[in-house]
């Protein structure tokens, strides 16, 4: 640390529980092998994903794996794939809420405590923004699965108990980390006075809707950008243009409860909201607003959104015409709301550090 606190600085960028097995490797082979690091981060993901899927839904065919793959490579995780020390905690997400979901479900504490540590403990930044996704999931299940108010106060206290314990087991590096972040400039922002907007051209209604019109157009992947080199405020959110239109088959389907459609389409729209809100954003980005890389909450919509796709995917067999129709209709006006056609920035994104281009591909 050369005389500073070092350890506000791992609990950011080395905390990763795969960065242990780096002093298996050559200290010459280092940097291949956190290139590496990447692929099998972004397949514990899918992994993780498809077990949540498996788990949730008793499910066990070939369709987890593919909803598993949208989460693992949606645009957050190939814009982003460069911050290694992030994707921890968004592989783990789906684990962390099949935690929530056994915690709740069948009073088994122990996948969810332990995933919430390894979430914290891997990055604190981005485990925040995974437990105020726990915070709203929580709301969402007791609306969709209510009995009795003391069994809502049973669950909350549950979950706050063994929350309250996986925070305390990562207090050796969040402590440190939390002293560190006390004399940074993240520690002097100030919330946000009266109505403020991202991305929107002026602090109107219309502005508001136009910034919304934006927002819905990143949902497509012709707005995907690297938000280190360009300073844009657009979202990284797409997932597959398939999984926006069975999240709309989701919504039209009547075998699909009608509290959780308000819960699951609720919840994406306040993620929407929050791209835009200023208000929102600050809380969401730990009560400070990011620098430069923004939106940086974006994945979680992601897994909402395939989270929806795959409950409609379930219900196919129940489609009528009429309905895929709507649905196709719907998803073509949002990808016209994008900025720009659909292009090859995420393959470009994707495939930048082989340099394809310094390659004289006649000879």
């Amino acid at each position: 640390g050369m005389g500073l606190d070092y350890l506000g600085l791992i609990s950011y960028y080395l905390a990763s529980p795969l960065n242990l097995l780096s002093i298996l490797v050559p200290e010459s082979l280092t940097l291949e092998y956190f290139s590496l690091l990447m692929p099998i981060k972004l397949g514990l993901a899918s992994m993780f994903f498809a077990i949540f899927l498996k788990k949730l839904f008793n499910k066990d065919d070939l369709s987890i794996s593919v909803f598993g793959t949208l989460y693992a490579l949606c645009s957050w995780a190939l814009c982003y794939q460069w911050n290694i020390m992030w994707v921890d905690t968004f592989a783990l997400l789906p684990l962390l809420i099949q935690g929530m979901v056994s915690l709740l479900k069948e009073k088994k504490f122990l996948l969810y405590t332990v995933t919430l540590f390894l979430s914290l403990v891997s990055n604190y930044y981005i485990g925040y923004m995974s437990c105020v996704f726990v915070l709203l999931s929580f709301f969402c299940y007791q609306i969709c699965n209510f009995t009795t108010p003391k069994r809502f106060l049973e669950d909350f206290v549950r979950i706050g108990i063994f929350t309250v314990l996986a925070i305390g087991m990562t207090a050796i590096l969040e402590l440190p980390a939390f002293a560190a972040l006390q004399t940074t400039q993240s520690s002097v922002n100030k919330f946000p006075e009266g109505f403020r907007m991202n991305i929107a051209k002026e602090n109107t209604w219309k502005g508001l809707l136009d910034a919304m019109r934006r927002v819905f157009g990143s949902l497509g992947a012709g707005n995907i950008t690297d938000q280190s080199f360009k300073d844009s405020r657009l979202p990284n959110i797409y997932c597959g243009v398939g999984t926006i239109m069975l999240s709309f088959l989701f919504l039209s389907n009547h075998h699909i409860k009608l509290r959780e459609k308000l819960c699951c389409g609720g919840l994406a729209l306040l993620i929407l909201l929050s791209f835009v809100i200023k208000q929102l954003d600050y809380m969401w980005h730990g009560f400070h607003f990011a620098n430069m890389i923004y939106n940086r909450f974006s994945f979680l919509l992601c897994f909402v959104l395939i989270f929806m796709a795959y409950r409609a995917w379930m219900l196919r067999r129940y489609f009528k015409p009429a309905q895929i129709a709507a649905a196709g209709i719907f998803t073509s006006a949002i990808l016209l709301c994008s900025d720009k056609p659909a292009n090859f920035d995420l393959w470009n994104l994707s495939f930048d550090w082989l340099k394809l281009d310094r390659f004289d591909w006649k000879n």
